[in-house]
């Protein structure tokens, strides 16, 4: 079933299969001998009504085949957005809490942290998000905790973290025999694997010594988009960029390869009212970590500095 479900997802376009027959239905009849056999027998075989009766059962036959083809498209369309990598909804834990045995309080406690953990991951407070998903899990073990922490983790550049949640993920679908959840977590656990795999990239050769930031929002130092190398620690530094409405601003950073083990490099990302909107840390050596936001509106936005910078790599881009 669950391969059933792989080859619906990829069922995109039932156009580009009627262009194709077209295709080959045109070359055939730039053949001489196939017109000119098809015309013939018609001629020979096939009076007026039946001809057209032939024709309207073609067109029929042809109107059926394209209903089937846009309905796969639809089904795969959909398909693909509930394998789609997402935080699982509170709807499918309640589903799954239901059907799971024990104690009906730990069972209530667990939704009401997840329906916290929800909470905030829309708020992007990722960090407190992942601390009451484990409490969830620690009051009961739901494939949906484990998904989204999964998730979470892949998020945040913690592929050693996301891999365990995503095994754990996996376990628990094949044991609950849905086929749609293993579908989804396989292809979360492809996406970690994937991600983990990949050469970390290669920051610009054109760096710039990182200025030393203001000691408070209200004394935040302008920055432009470039590549900058850190050059020393810092408790919080700030800094301000101009962006324009529908802009996304992306700050990688990658800690050096003599960082401690134990020490934490830090970005945070604020609106133009100086509020938190997201931000994101790594850890340990050569670990890069990811701000990314888009912008709603013009104005001076907003992002901090902080822990280990010296021997860091900023690359700030705007697009």
């Amino acid at each position: 079933m669950s391969d059933l479900i792989k080859a619906l997802i990829n069922v995109k376009d039932p156009f580009a299969l009627l262009a194709f027959l077209s295709v080959v239905l045109l070359l055939m009849l730039r053949v001489k001998a196939v017109p000119a056999l098809f015309f013939g027998l018609l001629k020979d075989k096939l009076t007026k009504d039946k001809f057209a009766f032939l024709l309207h059962r073609v067109m029929i036959y042809g109107l059926v085949v394209f209903v089937l083809l846009a309905g796969l498209a639809v089904v795969g369309q959909i398909l693909a957005y509930k394998t789609k990598a997402q935080p699982a909804t509170l709807a499918e834990i309640q589903t799954e809490l239901q059907s799971t045995t024990g104690d009906d309080g730990a069972k209530q406690k667990a939704l009401q942290q997840y329906q916290n953990g929800l909470a905030l991951i829309d708020q992007n407070k990722f960090d407190e998000a992942i601390e009451s998903l484990k409490a969830s899990l620690q009051q009961v073990q739901t494939l949906s905790a484990e998904y989204t922490l999964a998730y979470l983790y892949e998020r945040q550049n913690k592929p050693e973290e996301a891999r365990q949640h995503a095994a754990k993920a996996q376990e628990l679908a094949q044991q609950q025999g849905s086929s749609l959840s293993q579908v989804k977590t396989a292809d979360l656990s492809r996406e970690i694997a994937a991600k983990s795999a990949a050469p970390p990239p290669v920051l610009s050769a054109d760096k710039h010594a990182l200025p030393m930031g203001g000691d408070s929002l209200e004394r935040a130092v302008r920055i432009s988009p470039g590549a900058y190398l850190g050059q020393e620690d810092w408790p919080k530094k700030y800094f301000s960029i101009a962006l324009r409405a529908n802009q996304t601003v992306k700050i990688t950073f990658i800690t050096s390869d003599d960082q401690p083990d134990m020490s934490n490099s830090t970005v945070r990302f604020y609106d133009r009212d100086e509020s938190f909107l997201i931000g994101n840390y790594t850890s340990g050596r050569k670990s890069k970590g990811i701000v990314e936001y888009k912008v709603t509106a013009d104005g001076t936005y907003f992002l901090s500095l902080e822990g280990r910078v010296r021997g860091t790599d900023y690359v700030i881009s705007v697009q």
